[in-house]
């Protein structure tokens, strides 16, 4: 066969069940396996075949099991050696056929001793390839080399020097020392070692002794018993930040308690909020969004109608305008054809006639229009309205003249101006009008006669302007129209039109007709208000009474969109006092993150893109898997700290020998459980686990020392982190 693999050990960690382990490569007797069982301290206990272990599998190229009579104990590491005997068995006689298969075999077993010196030699210590070692040899004797030190000499060889040193008690004076005596200076507690050989003088201490260069410190014990004494007042600081945090860690569990009341309570309003808006539909709704039933008072947006209705308790009604305001509507519409006969006279309207009418618009005036107000006077006035009789009309307009028609102006006159006023006796009034005449009139004008003349005359000034006016009155009838129909000819912008279909008064803005909305008391005055520009709130809320909702509708796809400016999107939910309050709050820009997040269908299950809540037990379940970040450790100074704040697992890779400590466990009552992976680096490191690790038998596991092997381990506490429990997930899985 040949030899593709260089592998010839195997190792694995044991978990006091298991008795069959594999080995991968191939042996050609079972007493060509080595089996040795390493403890967690350390020791080694190499096993017998038969007595403690079979081998199957011998000869094949796959290898085959190690069977143990007995399960290993948990913890203890199983190695697997192959380590084929020095000898070479195989006899070539001359003239004989050439035996392959037997010499195969043979050269088999020269790369298995090869590689069996090449696992030995990986153990060994030795010198780099780019070193330079000249004497790695030494002669002396076993007995003179007894308790020396195996070292290095000034050339960088291998050499055996001093021995590792011999204690001599308390130093004293006057007494000989050779190099490496040990001596401690009862004065400090310090211990010394001897470099010189010499005889003591002086006194201690040792370290202004005159022969202190004589003399290397060994262990510092003065400057231990002052950093005993101040990591005694550490621990008494210690133990009282240790009691004021117990006394946060109490406040903060208070604290936790009123953020999860708040956070029912902020729930139970968006559901209050999502009954009472219920928002757009194509029809009537029998129930609220939840399947309830509807409670008097629930708005929706009728996307067919195009209108806003309200539940009444018993059906949805369509919010109209108030019954006065629609009075007042109907009113004006009713009244069109007058409103489209002063739009025809629209011409009229000067500043000038507006100020013959205030003179006009006194009681006694008015009073005298409304004797004159008949349909035959007003047909009198008209034959009158000539140019030339107006003119004659103004030649008469004197105050004296004005005081003498005033006289005249009584209803027996006026009933004898009446008799007079046909076409044939006006052309015998102008006939008359001269200034002979009108000297005549003075006479008559007594002050009967000229005050009822003087109540004409106020009207007639009036009547002047609007005849002078009279093609400005008949343009307004261009500039105001009534139809079933929106006007499509004669359009000039600033036109009005009511449209009598959908009862609507509108404008000609040059292009199109745009209606006018009257002004409204309130909203609900309003049946289908909208938005013509962003509605500012001006410092305000808005708010309801009587316990009302504030419904959101949006119409068919529609979403309701809290928009972010230079920050986040955000909606807050006080509490009843309005002095503390949850903020729900969208993902920055940076994040560019678009996803939804959905309600659950139920409390106590999870769906995608959904919160989680729990159920009336308080119990969460999931439907499918969780996944969750594994958080990567590092070390400083041989010191590395797994926040349980930060993660659930962890992963480590070995730089340094490294002492753990364990953060910020849950409270007690509570569990804290976390899963470390340990990669193992490629000088082979070591870990110091916190004291308040509980592991089985009381015995920390070893940490597997090939490089980038792979360690896994499991810890819970459920007392506050007082106690860890520890438990070994699997060793050597690189």
């Amino acid at each position: 066969m040949t030899v593709s693999s260089s592998t010839n050990k195997v190792s694995y960690s044991a978990n006091g069940s298991l008795t069959t382990f594999a080995y991968s490569f191939k042996i050609f007797d079972q007493d060509d396996l080595t089996v040795i069982l390493r403890a967690a301290d350390g020791t080694e206990t190499t096993q017998s075949i038969t007595t403690h272990y079979t081998v199957t599998g011998v000869g094949s190229a796959s290898g085959g099991n190690v069977v143990f009579g007995s399960a290993p104990a948990s913890g203890v590491t199983v190695v697997i050696i192959r380590e084929q005997p020095l000898a070479q068995g195989l006899d070539l006689v001359a003239n004989d056929p050439f035996p392959a298969e037997s010499l195969e075999e043979a050269l088999d077993k020269l790369v298995f001793m090869s590689q069996k010196h090449e696992e030995e030699l990986g153990r060994a210590i030795k010198a780099s390839r780019t070193n330079t070692l000249t004497g790695s040899e030494f002669t002396i004797s076993a007995t003179d080399r007894a308790n020396k030190i195996f070292a290095f000499d000034g050339s960088g060889n291998v050499s055996i020097t001093q021995a590792i040193g011999i204690f001599k008690g308390n130093w004293g004076a006057s007494t000989s020392y050779v190099v490496r005596d040990i001596v401690k200076d009862t004065s400090t507690n310090n211990i010394f070692i001897a470099n010189t050989a010499h005889t003591s003088s002086g006194s201690q201490p040792l370290t202004t002794n005159t022969d202190s260069a004589k003399w290397d410190l060994l262990v510092d014990a003065a400057s231990a018993t002052t950093s005993q004494t101040a990591a005694a007042a550490s621990a008494a600081t210690a133990t009282t930040k240790a009691s004021e945090a117990a006394a946060s860690a109490a406040t903060a569990t208070t604290k936790a308690s009123e953020a999860a009341t708040s956070a029912t309570n902020a729930a139970a309003s968006f559901d209050n909020l999502d009954d009472r808006y219920l928002g757009a539909k194509s029809s009537d709704p029998s129930t609220d969004n939840d399947g309830d039933a509807l409670i008097t008072g629930a708005l929706f947006f009728h996307t067919g109608d195009g209108e806003m209705k309200v539940w009444n308790g018993s059906a949805f009604i369509t919010i109209t305008v108030a019954s006065s305001n629609q009075a007042n509507i109907n009113a004006v519409a009713a009244n069109s054809t007058n409103i489209n006969s002063v739009a025809a006279k629209s011409s009229l309207l000067t500043s000038d006639f507006v100020s013959d009418l205030n003179t006009v618009a006194t009681t006694a005036v008015i009073e005298d229009l409304n004797i004159l107000a008949t349909s035959d006077i007003v047909s009198d006035l008209n034959t009158l309205a000539t140019t030339d009789i107006v003119s004659d009309i103004n030649t008469l307009a004197t105050s004296d003249i004005v005081s003498d028609l005033n006289t005249l102006a009584t209803s027996d006159i006026v009933s004898d101006i009446n008799t007079l006023a046909t076409s044939d006796i006006v052309s015998d009034l102008n006939t008359l009008a001269t200034s002979d005449f009108v000297s005549d009139l003075n006479t008559i004008a007594t002050t009967t006669n000229v005050n009822n003349i003087a109540t004409v005359a106020g009207a007639n000034s009036n009547i002047t302007t609007v005849a002078t006016n009279i093609s400005g009155v008949n343009s307004f009838a261009e500039r105001y129209r009534v139809a079933s129909s929106d006007p499509s000819s004669s359009l000039d912008e600033g036109d009005l039109a009511y449209n009598s279909t959908s009862n609507t008064l509108k404008y000609y803005n040059g292009s199109a007709w745009v209606g006018i909305s009257p002004g409204i008391a309130s909203l609900a005055a309003d049946g289908s208000p909208q938005l013509g520009a962003d509605l500012d709130m001006n410092g305000q809320d808005i708010v309801t009474t009587s316990n009302a909702d504030i419904d959101l509708a949006p119409n068919g796809t529609g979403r309701v969109v809290v928009k972010g400016n230079t920050n986040q999107g955000s909606i807050v939910l006080n509490c009843e006092n309005n002095s503390h309050g949850i903020t729900i709050q969208s993902a920055p820009h940076s994040a560019s993150a678009t996803y939804t997040v959905k309600l659950p269908n139920s409390l106590g299950l999870t769906s995608a893109s959904a919160f989680v809540t729990s159920d009336a037990n308080g119990v969460v379940g999931f439907d499918n898997g969780t996944t969750e970040e594994s958080t990567v450790v590092s070390s400083s100074s041989n010191a590395a700290t797994i926040n349980l704040r930060d993660g659930n697992v962890f992963t480590h890779t070995l730089s340094e020998n490294v002492t753990y400590t364990f953060s910020n466990p849950a409270a007690s009552g509570r569990a804290s459980a976390f899963i470390l992976k340990v990669v193992q680096d490629s000088s082979a490191r070591t870990i110091t686990w916190p004291n308040t690790v509980d592991w089985a038998a009381a015995t920390a596991p070893t940490i597997t020392a090939t490089n980038a092997g792979v360690d896994v381990f499991a810890f819970i506490t459920v007392d506050g982190g007082t106690n860890y429990y520890g438990f070994t997930l699997g060793q050597a899985m690189g």
